[in-house]
């Protein structure tokens, strides 16, 4: 599990400045092409069967190349030789930094180290938070599935970056969605996050330009919420989940009590904060 992006924990310990670490990630992804867009550009894929592969992916939990495979759009040997050049053409943000003189070299190994070190003591304290859990797995599930989400339809990178065990203690600011399932366990999935991330996820969810945040970017952030969801309770059988959802419900969060058993994951872009609650009650 990704605990923390290397250019978050330097931004934490104030060794870069968030320009320069959105300098970096900028440069990296224009550099770093996503597997998509690398087979359009070796012409093993054309646009439109790329864009097919993007959206099974919202339907599944699957990776682009597997799904590839399984549509024969690509073969394995191909998809290997995509991934090993994605690898190539993707140069760590440390790297990066140094080029563009933020770090040397012998600081960046320093504080490579040290952020392992952090990482570690972070996946024990997502482990001893979960732990109390009426149901951990699901909570592992949201942490391991969420980001990979994210990059999928956002075309950009999030990271669990804390876990709180009572999200009741929090301040939360911005819009504010949950979902209901009846499974081995009821429990509720909360979204909250700044208003102008969810119109950037809405414009990345809808494949169109969204100028305003009015209600065709709600049901957009809804639909993502429940993609989302979908590839957390694909992982489980029908007998487990009963197979009940409840629509996305968009509230005032203000209006909204939490209950006390209910972990916060707090996921980063390096720009913006998104909280993911998860409430979980014995049937």
């Amino acid at each position: 599990m990704k605990t923390q992006f290397f250019g978050q924990f330097l931004l934490e310990k104030m060794i870069i400045t968030q320009d320069q670490l959105l300098q970096a990630l900028s440069i990296q992804r224009e550099i770093s092409p996503l597997l998509g867009e690398l087979a359009i550009h070796l012409e093993l894929l054309d646009v439109e069967q790329s864009e097919y592969i993007n959206r099974l992916q919202r339907q599944q939990d699957d990776f682009f190349g597997d799904i590839a495979i399984a549509e024969s759009l690509l073969t394995r040997t191909q998809v290997d030789e995509l991934l090993e050049e994605q690898s190539k053409r993707r140069p760590y943000i440390g790297e990066i930094l140094v080029e563009l003189g933020f770090l040397d070299n012998e600081s960046l190994a320093i504080y490579l180290d040290e952020h392992q070190k952090h990482r570690n003591i972070s996946q024990r304290h997502f482990e001893r938070i979960i732990s109390g859990s009426l149901d951990p797995d699901t909570i592992r599930l949201v942490a391991d599935t969420f980001p990979k989400i994210y990059q999928r339809i956002c075309k950009g990178s999030i990271a669990l970056t804390s876990v709180i065990a009572n999200a009741k203690d929090m301040q939360h600011k911005g819009a504010f969605w949950y979902q209901d399932f009846i499974g081995k366990f009821n429990y509720r999935m909360l979204m909250n996050l700044p208003s102008d991330h969810g119109l950037h996820m809405g414009r990345a969810f809808m494949q169109m330009p969204l100028p305003d945040w009015d209600e065709l970017a709600i049901d957009a952030v809804k639909e993502f919420l429940n993609t989302f969801t979908y590839h957390v309770h694909h992982h489980f059988s029908e007998q487990e989940t009963g197979g009940l959802a409840s629509a996305v419900v968009y509230c005032d969060k203000l209006n909204y009590e939490l209950s006390e058993q209910a972990p916060c994951l707090i996921f980063d872009t390096g720009k913006y904060a998104c909280h993911l609650i998860v409430e979980v009650h014995p049937r």
